[in-house]
C-alpha cells in the first residue's frame, strides 16, 4: 500500500478535489434559480473527467477527498463516484 510509505519527514495523504468554488465567494456551482448575476458559479473539473480522475486514484491506492459546495457541483461529485464504483 503506498501509505506504507511514509516516514517522518513526508507522508502522502488523500487526493483533493476542488469540484468547485465556495458559496461566500459566489463560485459555488449552483443550478437554476440559484444562479448570481446569470452566471451559476466556478466548474474546476467536469462529472467525467472527475470520474476518470477518480478511478486512477482508486487503483493507485489513494484516497480521494472531494471539495463540492453548490447542488450542481454535489451532483456531478455523485454522478462521478456512482461511474467509479460502477467500474472499480
Amino acid at each position: 500500500h503506498l501509505y506504507a510509505q511514509n516516514n517522518d519527514k513526508l507522508s502522502c495523504g488523500p487526493v483533493k478535489f476542488l469540484v468547485d468554488g465556495s458559496m461566500q465567494g459566489y463560485t459555488a456551482n449552483l443550478q437554476w434559480p440559484y444562479y448570481l448575476n446569470g452566471t451559476n458559479g466556478m466548474e474546476n473539473i467536469s462529472a467525467s473527467d472527475l470520474a476518470q480522475d477518480l478511478l486512477l486514484v482508486h487503483h493507485a491506492g489513494y484516497q480521494a477527498a472531494l471539495h463540492a459546495n453548490g447542488d450542481q457541483a454535489i451532483e456531478n461529485t455523485i454522478c462521478a463516484l456512482a461511474k467509479v464504483l460502477e467500474i472499480a
